[in-house]
């Protein structure tokens, strides 16, 4: 009998439960990040969660029967399900988490979706020293390349899906894009071939929404490239006017 774990990253405290008798405990995204969970069950199957992200007890009887087969450096992907009662908006949000997550491993990428994976919070994982990432906004991207980096092997799973309720926000959808924009690193790897098979197979309306996902995304990036050269800039001619004036003769 291996110890399991349910852990469901959220932005409200909540004391711990059971489901099939293993405890679900919320951690707290406004105080704590993901890997501080790896230091607060060592030894132990973790399976991350959003709090939007439905938690059933088919979902724990899946997760712990694929878990046996894994190895401790095994990393277990699941993907994002969109209800039929859930909006379109929604249901691009889904597809473009799902598509970048599947799109990227195809391209032998490290990625994960941060709000439903399964990792084992082992003596190498604990030892790992993560940066501090920008909150919400790639910061399970940039978590998943330093577990790439560490040896860790991405997994994805063709029947881990967990019911996924993203907010049905124009304003969130376009601000999600923003922050990952700004937040993009320079040496992105992806399937283009998959991503434009992805988009053909969309309606009209979810396409439309998926196209202005990434025409935000790349706005943020490119702004923020252009602010950061201007703080160079800054940065330099300041140097410049501080060292004219020790260098000048009388």
């Amino acid at each position: 009998m291996f110890d399991f774990k349910i852990v469901v990253y959220s932005p409200y405290n909540k004391s711990v439960q059971k489901i099939l008798g293993h405890e679900v405990h919320y951690l707290n995204s406004n105080q704590f990040d993901r890997w501080d969970a790896f230091k607060m069950f060592p030894e132990s199957w973790l399976c991350f969660l959003d709090a939007d992200c439905t938690l059933d007890e088919k979902l724990v009887s899946d997760v712990k029967l694929k878990v046996q087969d894994l190895f401790t450096s095994d990393i277990l992907c699941g993907r994002y399900k969109t209800e039929k009662s859930e909006s379109t908006l929604s249901r691009a949000y889904n597809t473009l988490c799902n598509t970048w997550l599947e799109a990227g491993l195809l391209a032998g990428e490290p990625r994960l979706l941060g709000g439903f994976f399964v990792i084992y919070s082992s003596n190498k994982l604990r030892a790992i020293e993560f940066e501090k990432f920008p909150k919400w906004g790639a910061e399970d991207y940039r978590m998943a390349r330093q577990l790439g980096k560490h040896d860790f092997s991405f997994k994805l799973s063709e029947f881990l899906f967990t019911s996924h309720q993203s907010k049905n926000e124009l304003a969130w959808f376009f601000k999600r894009a923003w922050i990952h924009g700004g937040n993009r690193p320079a040496d992105v790897r992806t399937n283009i071939k998959y991503w434009a098979k992805m988009i053909l197979r969309q309606n009209v309306f979810s396409a439309s929404f998926i196209l202005m996902h990434f025409i935000t995304v790349f706005a943020s990036k490119a702004i923020n490239k252009t602010k950061q050269r201007i703080e160079s800039l800054k940065a330099f001619f300041g140097f410049l006017s501080k060292e004219r004036p020790s260098n000048q003769r009388i």
